[in-house]
């Protein structure tokens, strides 16, 4: 199989509306909901600054899964924090304790749509074309799986559906000192006393990913052009913690950071680049305003243009190939990794000593 690196970064459209929505009026309490993954969270984090624009003197609450909760906590401009259940009898008594009089379902969920109504929130704003959409009083008409625009343009989508003006994009995170305190002082303890290039070689699994054997390439790589390099390791990441462990000295020994979601933050802002699969961490130190590169697949469902980095010092690689654009769902899952492979790590190792130069990768670098 022919596989061409190629070099991108994300087109940015947040201005753009294309569900546009009047302002409802007397609304005290809302409820904004996103209960996926990590880098959804991270992605919705726009809309929900917008949903605060439009409704200033509502008491805003995001509800999101139990493990996201301490990331939903740094985001300044949310009053409250509400912890999903899976139980509806629960759910549907925690949305009537709030009192909501608008929820902003940017999740897709069938149940929530349910819940919602017979919790008796007056206004209801979700995803259309789906069987439940009728329980929503305002949808948002798109099919995310198009994959034509990126997943925080859909967010966005929502809260001008609800009423919110159209705007440039911004991340409301906060990242108390205590945590940044504490951050550098780790890196102290591993004796990282200047930039660093952090690599995180996990994965959520909705995306291939690069082999963690091709991150330790490129370790190898930034190591021997004086980089310091430092990995991150996720709770679910134990395929990961294996592969180093079988590594070189050199690489085997760089530090590892697998402390939980309240840290991560500090040290992705801490990094001077980082380099990723497409993931929540990748989408999060973009947030942060960290050079990021990330390394995709060329299909609509998990490509660039809709998971790519959302800044403008966000970079991604992507694995063109021909031959892949015909393989079926089930080709994907057995030959994603091994497509992703054939991106070089001397590809990535280029992009980032660009980065770390403050210069933007050069495509002619790379292939």
């Amino acid at each position: 199989m022919l596989v061409t690196p190629h070099l991108e970064q994300v087109v940015r459209r947040p201005e753009e509306v294309r569900t546009p929505g009047t302002r409802f009026d007397d609304v005290r309490r809302l409820i904004v909901v996103r209960h996926d993954r990590f880098g959804d969270l991270v992605l919705t984090l726009p809309a929900v600054d917008a949903l605060r624009r439009a409704y200033p003197d509502a008491q805003l609450a995001l509800m999101v899964r139990p493990d996201l909760a301490p990331l939903a906590r740094m985001v300044p401009v949310v009053d409250d924090v509400l912890e999903v259940d899976a139980d509806r009898a629960r759910l549907r008594g925690q949305i009537e304790r709030y009192a909501a009089d608008l929820i902003v379902c940017i999740s897709r969920a069938a149940g929530m749509s349910r819940v919602a109504a017979r919790a008796r929130v007056k206004r209801r704003v979700g995803t259309g074309y789906r069987i439940y959409s009728p329980f929503f009083t305002r949808t948002v008409n798109e099919r995310r799986r198009a994959g034509s625009r990126h997943e925080l343009e859909y967010a966005l989508s929502f809260a001008h559906r609800a009423g919110a003006s159209p705007g440039p994009e911004t991340f409301p995170l906060q990242v108390d000192e205590a945590r940044r305190t504490s951050a550098l002082e780790w890196l102290a303890a591993v004796h990282v006393d200047g930039p660093f290039v952090l690599l995180h070689p996990g994965s959520g699994g909705s995306c291939p990913r690069w082999p963690v054997r091709r991150f330790i390439e490129a370790a190898d790589r930034l190591l021997a052009s004086g980089a310091r390099v430092v990995f991150s390791i996720g709770p679910e990441d134990a395929v990961c913690e294996e592969v180093l462990d079988a590594a070189r000295a050199q690489v085997r020994d760089l530090p590892r950071f697998n402390a939980g979601i309240e840290e991560l933050p500090a040290l992705l802002q801490a990094a001077a680049v980082v380099v990723s699969n497409s993931t929540g961490p990748l989408h999060l130190a973009a947030a942060l305003g960290t050079p990021t590169l990330g390394v995709y697949a060329p299909w609509s469902t998990c490509g660039v243009v809709r998971w790519g980095p959302y800044a403008s010092n966000g970079w991604a690689l992507t694995a063109e190939c021909r031959e892949a654009a015909r393989w079926s769902r089930e080709e994907r899952l057995q030959l994603g990794e091994q497509l992703l492979a054939a991106i070089p790590p001397e590809a990535v190792a280029d992009g980032v000593e660009a980065l770390l130069e403050g210069r933007n990768p050069q495509l002619s670098r790379v292939g």
